[in-house]
C-alpha cells in the first residue's frame, strides 16, 4: 500500500486575556514521499521566523505525550479511512 507523510507544526497559544481554555495553533507544512524527506522539511522550516520558537520533531512512535509543541510527521496510508470511528463533543 502507498504511504506518504504528512508534516504539521503544533503549539499552545497560552490565553491571557481571559480565564479560559488554552488554544492550539496547527499548521500543516507538507506532505511528502518519505519520513526522510519530511524531517528535513522541519529542518529547513524550524529555521523560520515563528518555527524556530517550538523546533523539536517529535517522533509518535516514541511518544505518548501529543502536548508538545514542535513538528509532527503522521504516515498516511492512501486510499484508506484513517478516521473510522465518529466522535462526540
Amino acid at each position: 500500500m502507498e504511504k506518504v507523510y504528512l508534516l504539521q507544526h503544533s503549539y499552545t497559544q497560552t490565553n491571557l486575556s481571559c480565564d479560559c481554555s488554552d488554544d492550539e495553533r496547527v499548521k500543516v507544512i507538507g506532505i511528502y514521499s518519505s519520513r526522510a524527506e519530511a524531517k528535513d522539511a522541519a529542518k529547513r522550516a524550524g529555521k523560520l521566523p515563528g518555527f524556530k520558537k517550538y523546533p523539536a520533531i517529535i517522533d509518535y512512535s516514541s511518544t505518548t505525550d501529543e502536548n508538545e509543541d514542535g513538528f509532527y510527521i503522521d504516515e498516511i496510508k492512501i486510499n484508506k479511512d484513517s478516521w473510522t470511528d465518529g466522535f462526540s463533543s
